[in-house]
């Protein structure tokens, strides 16, 4: 059984994407209408989810019927087909009993969902419009769900709803979901190290030629760089460039061995930054490597860069295959570039872990900042333009 989701502006733009990659068999078994964009419903455009499903015996026996009408010859089948097929046996039902939990998961968020609504129900009308609100700018709908609980018992006295209250209590409310954010800390008699980790394409470059000259030009700190990105000339080059204008030394490092040396030569500064290369978080050769070198650096803090135009899941995937190496704060870049920032709560919260910075632009050393939670559930809420 194949288990697909299609959104779309119609149900008939759905159902026209499900039959081109599933064909005609193909059955809905859900469908969801929600709204995006606009805030607490305002401005929104209407969408359809559909839940689709193929019984993959059905589409093999309409496979096996246009073969028979099409009347040819059968060849010999060797042994070694034989055998080929025996061992793709277990996988196949590897890829059932994964397609049967899917299923059960499915019926189990559903009902979970039920159950909000109806709890919903009996909410007042500007909480029910807060939590739409929220799940629209991407927010987790049991964690939307949550806080929208925690605001109508905030809200709620001996006479009555006060909704005048609903924005500096939602604000409050979200504003504690969040860590209390950890930008960088220097050490007293030694040079603070701090390594950037991530995807590749997330800014990380950028990111610490905007600390670097922060602490340089404005706090008038002792700043060293490290790169160990070397897969990329390119990603030197830039390094290079930033660290020319700022003023400040830059060490290229090709193997954990010179890291060592790298980091003894620059322990007169106040600190040093190791810029790390992109990895793809499924390469676990790539990810090992990166854990070597961070092994020889014994960093004071590791941030993982994250970029906020990434959905949820692929976030929290992201987070789960770097923390192998150990992950002490988040920076979140290219804010400017969403209209929705949910996901940044979604992986906060699920992690525990708090924010450094959040950078939205590409301007060196403006655009970086420290968020306070009453700033990033604002953020949220699209009460404040970032």
């Amino acid at each position: 059984m194949k288990i697909r989701r299609y959104v779309a502006d119609s149900l008939q733009e759905a159902v026209k994407q499900a039959r081109l990659e599933l064909g005609r068999d193909a059955m809905i078994i859900h469908t969801r209408k929600f709204k995006q964009g606009g805030f607490f419903g305002l401005f929104a455009r209407p969408r359809i989810e559909i839940t689709v499903a193929l019984d993959e015996e059905v589409a093999q026996a309409a496979s096996h019927d246009t073969l028979r009408a099409e009347s040819k010859p059968v060849p010999m089948v060797s042994e070694d087909t034989f055998v080929a097929v025996n061992k793709e046996l277990p996988e196949k039902a590897d890829e059932l009993l994964e397609e049967l939990r899917e299923m059960k998961q499915m019926m189990a968020d559903l009902n979970h969902k039920l159950e909000e609504k109806d709890k919903l129900k009996g909410m007042p009308r500007s909480v029910q419009s807060l939590y739409k609100a929220l799940v629209n700018n991407q927010v987790n709908e049991k964690l939307a769900f949550r806080i929208a609980q925690s605001v109508k018992q905030r809200i709620e006295t001996e006479e009555g709803h006060h909704d005048e209250d609903m924005m500096g209590v939602c604000t409050e409310v979200l504003g504690s979901m969040f860590k209390k954010p950890k930008p960088i800390e220097f050490n007293r008699g030694r040079p603070r190290v701090v390594a950037m980790i991530g995807p590749t394409g997330v800014g990380k470059t950028t990111t610490i030629a905007k600390l670097a000259a922060n602490f340089a030009l404005l706090e008038r700190k002792r700043v060293g760089l490290v790169t160990i990105d070397t897969y990329r000339i390119a990603a030197v080059e830039q390094l290079k460039t930033y660290a020319e204008i700022i003023g400040v030394p830059l060490e290229v490092v090709f193997h954990p061995e010179g890291l060592e040396t790298a980091l003894a030569k620059h322990k007169d500064k106040d600190v040093i930054f190791i810029d790390t290369a992109g990895r793809s978080p499924r390469n676990e050769p790539h990810i090992n490597e990166l854990a070597e070198f961070l092994r020889v650096a014994e960093p004071d803090e590791i941030l993982l860069v994250l970029s906020t135009n990434t959905p949820t899941l692929d976030l929290l995937e992201i987070y789960q295959r770097f923390n192998v190496v150990r992950i002490d704060k988040l920076v979140f870049t290219k804010v400017d570039e969403c209209e929705r920032f949910g996901q940044i709560l979604n992986v906060a919260y699920k992690t525990k872990t708090g924010l450094a910075y959040i950078t939205n632009g590409q301007n060196v050393p403006d655009d970086i900042m420290v968020p306070d939670p009453s700033y990033l559930a604002k953020m949220i809420l699209g009460e404040v333009s970032v």
